[in-house]
């Protein structure tokens, strides 16, 4: 994998947790977070992409993955969408990332550390 650089974008700093997507011990997916920062604010970015996705899309590359969710970040962004202590969670489906709501592959403790 190659390393993801932080990227700032508005204002915005963009910093991955890790470097690309993090195999899941667990379960059958990957993982690839984000913290996102400005000024007061502070949220997370997760995506999850099962192994079957995978399988069946093995033409998408990490990097496409990648553009794709940062491009998911920007448009919330762009949208105003941020809520400092906020982890907005992302499952892909059809080539796109959609936002779902705690999901079992996530815990949420971005509150309970800063909140």
């Amino acid at each position: 994998m190659d390393q993801r650089p932080e990227i700032e974008y508005k204002g915005f700093r963009t910093i991955p947790r890790f470097d690309g997507f993090q195999v899941v011990a667990d379960r059958p997916m990957s993982i690839a977070s984000f913290i996102i920062r400005k000024d007061d604010l502070i949220c997370v970015f997760a995506f999850g992409v099962g192994m079957l996705f995978r399988m069946a899309h093995d033409e998408l590359t990490e990097r496409e993955l990648l553009n794709k969710l940062q491009q998911k970040i920007k448009d919330y962004i762009d949208g105003g969408k941020l809520t400092s202590l906020e982890e907005f969670t992302f499952e892909i489906e059809d080539g796109e990332f959609f936002e779902t709501k705690n999901p079992r592959w996530w815990n949420k403790t971005l509150r309970l550390m800063y909140g």
